[in-house]
Order: structure tokens, then sequence, then C-alpha cells
């Protein structure tokens, strides 16, 4: 721009107001630089800060242990108390139990008192009075405990007809018959032959007669073979038969049998057979036989048979009682 009066070039104001625009403008981003990292560090301390509250930083490994309360380091029972989770306040107090009255659940109950209903109509006995003590052991309430005392007072006297059969079998010498009726009273590996003690008090015997005999086998003599001829009585194709014998040994019978004009002679074990209408000496024999052969219970019931004939009894019969008391 040029003064007229002069001649000389003037400056021009526009100019020197947008250069000084552009110098004023020059260190701006200068300053907002600086401001940056400070902006970033604030932030940066509010973040630690935060995380110093929620334990982000405060947690050691999985594998360190904890100061002693099972919080990692750093973190403190206030800050769980208001993180929104539920706390473990400690061992849990055990689930108490039933209350004697308070009855089992319907399904078991139903389970055991058919079970018991299933073993009354097999007429086994002995499983059946399992059945019912494992019931009565039960808190039942008391509409239970009604219908398990109606089944008992069906079971007792089922038990103690039982008994008396076995009994009346062993006197008249049908002891092979009393013995597959007994079978009838075992349950577990257990006869207790109540009754029976009871009508022979002077008979000391073990009171469970399924107890083994087999380490006392060896101390009893065997038994003597039966005569030739004489009358017996021989389980054979799962049924009593009479016949007599053809030989004997002390482990087998041969036995001639008689039906429908035809003969047969089957060799059976020596205690599948019986003298019939034994002496106490032939049921001292049958006892000892039994206990060579492992069969407690047919050895208790011989013994049985031998004190209901002879109050007195032999050296052999003393031997036998001996193992099975």
């Amino acid at each position: 721009m040029v003064d007229s009066s002069s001649g000389q070039p003037q400056p021009d104001p526009t100019a020197a107001s947008s250069s000084s625009v552009v110098a004023a403008a020059t260190p701006a981003p200068r300053a907002r630089r600086r401001r940056r990292p400070l902006r970033l560090l604030i932030a940066a301390g509010i973040l630690w800060a935060v995380g110093q509250g929620f334990g982000w930083f405060g947690s050691g490994p999985s594998g360190e242990k904890g100061d002693g309360d099972g919080l990692g380091r750093g973190a403190t029972q206030a800050a769980l108390a208001g993180d929104g989770l539920r706390r473990d306040d400690g061992p849990k107090s055990p689930k108490s139990n039933p209350q004697p009255g308070a009855g089992v659940s319907a399904d078991r109950f139903a389970s055991l008192m058919s079970l018991l209903e299933s073993h009354l109509s097999a007429a086994e006995l002995g499983s059946a009075s399992g059945t019912l003590q494992r019931l009565l052991r039960r808190p039942l309430s008391d509409a239970q405990r009604e219908r398990v005392a109606a089944l008992e007072a069906r079971l007792l006297p089922l038990k103690k007809a039982c008994a008396a059969r076995i009994l009346e079998f062993v006197q008249s010498g049908e002891v092979l018959a009393a013995d597959r009726e007994a079978a009838q009273l075992v349950a577990g590996g257990v006869w207790r032959a109540t009754e029976l003690l009871a009508a022979v008090p002077k008979l000391t015997l073990a009171s469970n007669w399924q107890s083994s005999i087999d380490a006392k086998a060896a101390a009893v003599p065997l038994p003597a073979p039966l005569m030739r001829n004489r009358q017996v009585r021989v389980r054979f194709r799962d049924q009593l038969r009479v016949g007599v014998v053809a030989s004997s040994n002390r482990d087998e019978v041969t036995v001639r049998l008689v039906s429908g004009g035809n003969q047969t002679f089957p060799t059976v074990k020596y205690v599948s057979c019986e003298p019939a209408n034994s002496t106490s000496s032939e049921a001292v024999e049958m006892g000892l036989a039994a206990v060579h052969a492992g069969l407690p219970r047919l050895a208790r019931l011989w013994m049985l048979r031998v004190h209901l004939l002879q109050d007195e009894l032999t050296p052999r019969g003393n031997q036998l009682l001996d193992v099975l008391r």
C-alpha cells in the first residue's frame, strides 16, 4: 500500500494483524501437549484408587496365601460387605435327623412293606422277620407303625406254628422234614431257635443254629455206616421216599427203592438219609455225619432228637454235643 503524500509504501495493517494472529496461534499446540500428560496422569491416579477399592491390584496369584481369612491382599471385610456377593458365614450346621414319628418317605415305606408281604407269601419267615426289624428301626409315623404292627401280628403266629412243626417232626424221627421246615426261619445266615430251646431248657446248644462248626469237625469221630437192609427215608429227586439200605459207607448210601413193581438203586449222600424211627445211638451217628458234611442246622436237629430220646449221653453223644455248643 502507497502513501499518496509521500509516495512511500506503507505497511498493510491487515497483514500485521494477520501475522500477529498467526504468531499468537502458533504456541497453542505446545500448551495442549503439555496439559495432556497431566490429564492422563490424573486419570490413571483415579483408576488406581478405584481399582484398589475393588481389589484389582491387591490380590496375588491363586497359589498365594491370603492373610489368613481367605481374602486376597489389600482386600478388606468392608469391601466384601458392599460388593453385592453373598459371604460365607462359616461352616453350615448339619441337617437335622428325622425326628421319631416323622415317618419315612412314602416310596421307601411302600417298598419295604411290599418286600415284607412278598416274604410272607413265599413262607420266608426268617427274611420277613429281618425286613420287619428294618422297618421298626426307622422313625415311622403313627399311621405307618400301625400298618407294620398289623403285619407283625400275622408273622408271629406263623413263626410259632413253624417251630411247633419242627419239634413234632423231630419227635417222630422225621429230621429231614424238620430241617426243610427250619429253612424258612433262616435270615442272613442266622436262625435263632428260641422256641425249640425253650421247649428243651436242659439242652445247651448255640443260640444260632446256623453258626459254623467247620473248625471243630476234626475233633469228632466219623459216623458208623448204616446197617444193610435198614429201612430209611431218603431224599431223592426232591421227594422223601422210603427204601432199604443196599450198601453204605461213611459218605454215601445206596438205597433200594420199589415203585410199581420196579426197583431202583440210587446212591445218595449219607446225610440225605435217615433211619426210620431212629434210636438215640443212630441219631448220634447221623449228627456226626452232618458235622463232617458242614451242615450245622441239621446236626443240631439230630442232637435235639438225641436229647428227646435219652437224657444220658454216650461218649460219642457228648463229643457231638461239645461241637454244637
